[in-house]
This record gives structure tokens, C-alpha cells and sequence, in this order.
């Protein structure tokens, strides 16, 4: 592998971006589509990188580069500052089949800006997606038909999320944790990943984002800022869950 160096900026945003990449391989990519790995957590929370810990035999990381079927798509891996050769030396010796797949770069201070350079990165690359997809890391059940359902949904708009229906009861407090509404739980789904978004719309939404004023907590909240802009639900039932806590991925592996 080698190791590049690039600057890019964002509205008013500058970011340094050093990459790891696999050796050029013999299969095409999917030019329609890039995925964009958001794997750039601190850690405080589980107590360690969890993406680097084992899941069912492979770095929790692995297991969304295997199901989306890695070896047919180009993937930008944002990782933490500093963790980029570890990811790499992990990926090579769990997954190397997929060489020439996946670029891991060093990752911001927050999520948004770890998507950012992974968006930037991909626009260095000689040719642009129609439609990129973004996806936590830390969700290793979400699976290729998922994905295709997304990418299917986001042609007919603007860009399309998995979701589920929200079935707990949820209470809207003020800063004492008093009560002060109960939306509809009919209306309300909470949000996953895969996120899929035409190209051009998403650097759009990168270009106006004050992410220091006002930060996104998903990708889809950050598009949905532009006008007129459609994004729809693609309901999921199955687990999806996100590794947070150590005790998060105990549970997972007992399944």
C-alpha cells in the first residue's frame, strides 16, 4: 500500500487527508455506487476501539465491507487519526481479497467531519458515483439486500434511509425532566444506516453545512437542510443494531 496526502475544503472547513490503499486489483468496481464508512469513534463509550474487536471471527469493521460485498464497490474507510495502519493490517489479514476496494483515511474530530474528508477523498478519485451510500461501521447485521433497497428507493427522490417504527411510548422533557409532549408514536421511526443519497445533492448539503453551530446527528438531517429536498424510509425489520457499549457487542455475540 502507499500512503497520499491531500487538503480539502468545505464551506469553511480545511481538512489534512492521509490514506491507506490496497494495491490495484483485477475486478471492476461499481462505478454507480461508493460506500462511505463512518469508523472514526473515539471509543470512550465501549471502553476501546470497538470496531477493531472480534465478532464472529472478523473486526467488527469487516463484517459491513463483506456484507455489502466489498470486492465490487470502491469503500472510503474514515478511521481514527493515528488507527489507520492497525485498520489496515487488520484488513489485509481478515478480508484481502477485497485489494483495490477500500481507501482508509484519517477521520475528523466529530462524525460529520469524518464523512466530509471520506466525501472529499472520493472526489480525488478519477470517477464520481451517481449515488453514494454512508454507513456506521458499528452496524455489522445490515446486509446487501438492505443496501439494494436503499439505492433502489433513493432513485425515485432525492435519497432514501433504513428505519424501523418507533414501538416505545416517547415523552418530549424540558431541562428539568418534566413532560412536556408526546408526539404520536405512529409518526415516528428511528433512523439507521445505510443512508443513500444522490452525489451532487450530498455535496450540496456538504458545501452549506455549519456543522459548529448546528450539528447533524445523521446524514439524512444534514440533506434534509437543502430545499425541496425528498428523502424516504425504507422500513426495516430485522436487527440492525449499533455497537455503543462493551456490553452492546456481549449481547450481539450471544445471539
Amino acid at each position: 500500500f502507499h500512503i497520499s496526502h491531500f487538503t480539502f475544503h468545505i464551506s469553511h472547513f480545511t481538512f489534512p487527508i492521509s490514506h491507506f490503499t490496497f494495491p490495484i486489483s483485477h475486478f471492476p468496481l461499481d462505478s454507480s455506487l461508493a460506500i462511505l464508512i463512518a469508523a472514526g469513534g473515539s471509543g470512550t463509550r465501549f471502553g476501546g476501539n470497538k470496531l477493531l474487536a472480534e465478532f464472529r471471527g472478523l473486526p467488527l469493521f469487516c463484517h459491513c465491507l463483506r456484507n455489502f460485498d466489498a470486492p465490487q464497490r470502491c469503500f472510503v474507510l474514515a478511521v481514527p487519526h493515528g488507527l489507520e495502519a492497525s485498520f489496515q493490517e487488520a484488513l489485509q489479514c481478515h478480508l484481502p481479497q477485497f485489494q483495490g476496494a477500500v481507501h482508509i483515511i484519517a477521520g475528523g474530530a466529530s462524525r460529520p467531519e469524518s464523512i466530509a474528508k471520506a466525501f472529499a477523498f472520493l472526489k480525488t478519485l478519477p470517477e464520481l458515483p451517481a449515488f453514494i451510500a454512508i454507513h456506521d461501521a458499528a452496524r455489522p447485521l445490515a446486509d446487501q439486500a438492505l443496501l439494494e433497497q436503499c439505492v433502489k428507493m433513493a432513485q425515485s427522490c432525492d435519497g432514501a434511509i433504513v428505519a424501523h417504527r418507533v414501538t416505545d411510548t416517547i415523552h418530549v422533557a424540558d431541562v428539568t425532566n418534566q413532560i412536556v409532549s408526546t408526539p404520536d408514536r405512529n409518526l415516528l421511526w428511528a433512523a439507521e444506516t445505510p443512508q443513500v443519497f444522490h452525489t451532487e445533492i450530498f455535496e450540496r448539503a456538504l458545501q452549506d453545512a455549519d456543522w459548529a453551530a448546528n450539528p447533524p446527528t445523521d446524514d439524512a438531517s444534514l440533506v434534509k437542510r437543502l430545499p425541496g429536498i425528498r428523502i424516504k424510509l425504507v422500513e426495516n425489520q430485522s436487527p440492525n443494531p449499533k455497537i455503543t457499549y462493551s456490553h452492546d457487542l456481549e449481547l450481539l455475540q450471544a445471539k
